[in-house]
């Protein structure tokens, strides 16, 4: 008991208060940051502060510091004769001081966690809606395709030039194109670059559009070019 100190453990508790508050500000400003970000990407965000526990994690220790700083005051306030004995009432206090002081700092690590999580799910949800674009861009290229080269009229003399089965050669090829963009399924990344997903649209404007972006995929491009600035390495369409 010798060795705690009422004025410092005063001061201690109040610095902690204010990184608590100040920590948990941090949490729900990055949340809105990442609120807004998903929203202008168009990709869902199922992150939320108040489903994480940290609100109730910040209370908890808010409630055991007031607690805790009752009673020092209470103690230092007391003639010096029952000090000793009010000053007992404070070894299980010391402990909830070290425990929040523990609980803080964990609190730190947990909105580092929550905002790289975070990150990582936007980045996870945009390469699967840029794979989702760029296949359905594909889809309705074959099925045009298909449909254009379904309705082409073949004359008697064609047919015995053997065009009728050259028609149903390429109606046949495109189906199968379609099969497979329908079947195809994004693969799970270790690390998801927006460098790649604008590689990946680059890519299928090449080979499938004569280099140029489909609607839907120039906006979704220019999307993730107002958000992700610092991290594309260049314009490919520019």
């Amino acid at each position: 008991m010798e060795n705690f100190n009422i004025g410092e453990n005063l001061e201690t508790i109040k610095s902690l208060s204010n990184q608590i508050t100040r920590t948990y500000r941090g949490v729900l400003k990055n949340e809105r940051h990442f609120k807004e970000k998903a929203k202008s990407l168009g990709v869902p965000y199922s992150k939320n502060t108040f489903n994480t526990g940290i609100p109730n994690q910040v209370d908890r220790i808010q409630n055991t510091i007031k607690h805790i700083q009752k009673i020092i005051e209470d103690a230092n306030s007391t003639e010096n004769d029952g000090l000793e004995t009010d000053m007992k009432k404070l070894i299980p206090m010391i402990n909830g001081i070290k425990f929040s002081m523990i609980s803080a700092t964990t609190l730190e690590e947990t909105v580092q966690l929550h905002e790289n999580q975070s990150e990582n799910e936007i980045k996870r949800n945009l390469y699967n809606k840029v794979q989702k674009t760029i296949q359905e861009a594909k889809i309705k290229k074959y099925r045009n395709c298909r449909d254009e080269e379904s309705q082409k009229k073949v004359g008697l003399l064609g047919k015995l030039m053997g065009k009728e089965e050259i028609k149903n050669e390429k109606v046949n090829q495109m189906n199968l194109k379609i099969q497979l963009a329908e079947a195809a399924q994004p693969e799970e990344q270790e690390n998801y670059s927006v460098k790649d997903m604008l590689v990946d649209l680059w890519v299928c404007a090449k080979t499938e559009f004569d280099g140029y972006l489909t609607p839907e995929m120039f906006k979704l491009y220019n999307a993730i070019n107002q958000q992700y600035k610092p991290e594309r390495s260049r314009n490919f369409f520019n």
